[in-house]
């Protein structure tokens, strides 16, 4: 069903166009649709209390409410929207702008050439290795605008005073971004007023067109695997071959002989077969050579199906496991309403399987619970020293591998994070609910996770053993650096 047919089944949405094609919600249409956000949330999200105080989502709303104007550009509500579910800190509840089988997130970074981070509420520019503070922007004040973005953050857990790189897997748009920044239409230039040693300083600094913004991600990318490859060949690495042909899309094998240090590079754990392939092709291989060390790269690696992850684990953790301990979700019996669009098949089996496994579990205001079980995968595991990798892009499943191989294998963890929860996470959700009014797609998750157990620091998040602050170097080399951080590592604390 698309998306056309899914708002004719609702109604029309209380749109109208301001004159020139662009369409303009009224206010009642909007609160309306924050009011109906809200109650999804609070009806069907297994986490929505997880990381905020009780009673705060809903102060948020009545503030956003209130603050709505009688007539609003689809920018400026989907701005609200994205503000209220982003205080759920959950990185699978998303705000989508078209049909969820198609779009996703929207993107639009770099808003301009210089990349933006965030660290303790104030708005950082990167420029080489210098990042100055950003005062303002537009006249606007680089503290509101990172307070702005930081509302939005996908993470499983909330930023509060940790760093961000603001990349393309943000909700927040070229155009989101203009709007929060007060761009008049038609410009291309942004007034950033930055802080130095001799004062402010004025830059006048271009917008990055859409049809250049692949030329920017691909560079910067492009710098971030030559840096990390020039580390590798330096230290003596030689890149294997997988037999399998997954190593383009998902994994990088490499190993240093004289060292004897086994060099994994895992960007995301796909739900495909191939990555299945090359996870058993590298760590058999492994397994079988007895490397003193296995590095374990995540640094680019937003997470991604939780099944993958415990297939690599499986090959690093004792025969009997478990990456969380407890699996929860509000409300399976509901049937599927006219308004919700699944993403594919595959997630609408996906969904049937879910509420089948919690048919018998009694449910508890509202929540069911099950408790999962330490389960063997049948895998030979690797008994040596582990090293993971992790920088601000490392996510969801990537930081629950993490912190299980920490707590259960003693891994050295190297690099630095964000905001990305060791105790909680969720599923990527089944599709998503489109809001009557305004005609955006809201998806909720059907299934979050939770492990005690990998509780590591008081407030959840990973804390690095050697810690490598993003500040002290360039964005496209810091994974090179983190890289380099465990190779010394190794050297000095088990030798060469």
């Amino acid at each position: 069903m698309t998306l056309a047919l899914l708002l004719a089944l609702n109604g029309p949405a209380r749109a109208v166009s301001d004159g020139h094609g662009a369409v303009v919600h009224t206010g009642e249409a909007v609160q309306a649709d924050i009011m109906a956000t809200y109650g999804l949330l609070q009806r069907l999200h297994p986490n929505v209390d997880r990381h905020v105080e009780q009673g705060a989502l809903e102060k948020l709303r009545d503030a956003l409410a209130s603050t709505i104007a009688d007539s609003n550009t689809a920018d400026a509500a989907f701005m609200v929207l994205s503000r209220l579910i982003g205080a759920v800190c959950d990185e699978h509840t998303q705000i989508v702008t078209h049909d969820i089988a198609a779009a996703g997130l929207p993107t639009g970074w770099p808003w301009f050439k210089e990349l933006l981070l965030i660290r303790d509420g104030r708005l950082y520019l990167e420029q080489g290795a210098a990042k100055p503070e950003v005062l303002a922007i537009n006249g606007v004040k680089g503290t509101m605008i990172a307070t702005e973005i930081a509302g939005r953050l996908p993470y499983d857990g909330c930023l509060r005073g940790g760093t961000a790189v603001l990349t393309d897997s943000l909700p927040v748009s070229g155009p989101i971004f203009n709007t929060m920044v007060d761009l008049p239409d038609g410009e291309t230039h942004y007034d950033v007023l930055l802080a130095g040693e001799a004062g402010p300083s004025m830059r006048r600094i271009a917008a990055v067109q859409p049809h250049a913004l692949h030329h920017f991600r691909n560079a910067f990318f492009a710098e971030q695997t030559r840096t990390r490859r020039d580390v590798l060949r330096s230290n003596g690495f030689v890149r294997r071959t997988l037999e399998h042909g997954a190593r383009v899309a998902t994994i990088d094998h490499w190993h240093a002989s004289r060292r004897d240090i086994a060099y994994v590079d895992i960007r995301g754990f796909v739900d495909l077969e191939t990555a299945h392939s090359g996870i058993e092709d590298v760590m058999r291989g492994i397994i079988t050579e007895r490397p003193r060390a296995v590095i374990l790269d995540l640094t680019n690696n937003p997470g991604g199906a939780m099944h993958t992850a415990q297939f690599l684990m499986a090959f690093l953790l004792p025969r009997a496991h478990r990456l969380y301990s407890t699996a929860s979700v509000r409300d399976v019996s509901r049937d599927v309403p006219a308004n919700f669009i699944f993403a594919n098949h595959a997630a609408r089996r996906h969904r049937e399987l879910r509420i089948e496994m919690f048919e018998d579990v009694d449910p508890e205001q509202g929540m069911r619970t099950v408790t999962v079980k330490r389960r063997s995968f049948g895998k030979p595991d690797y008994k040596g020293k582990i090293y993971v990798l992790v920088s601000p892009q490392s996510r969801s499943a990537a930081i629950k591998v993490a912190a299980t191989l920490k707590r259960l294998r003693q891994a050295t963890i190297v690099g630095s994070v964000s905001a990305s929860s060791t105790v909680s996470t969720c599923g990527a959700a089944s599709g998503a609910f489109v809001l009557q009014h305004t005609g955006f797609a809201l998806a909720i998750p059907e299934l979050c996770f939770h492990s005690s157990e990998n509780k590591i620091a008081e407030d959840g998040s990973l804390v690095p053993d050697v810690p490598i602050d993003a500040f002290d170097v360039e964005l496209a080399a810091l994974n090179s650096r983190i890289l380099k951080a465990a190779i010394d590592h190794f050297d000095e604390h088990i030798g060469r």
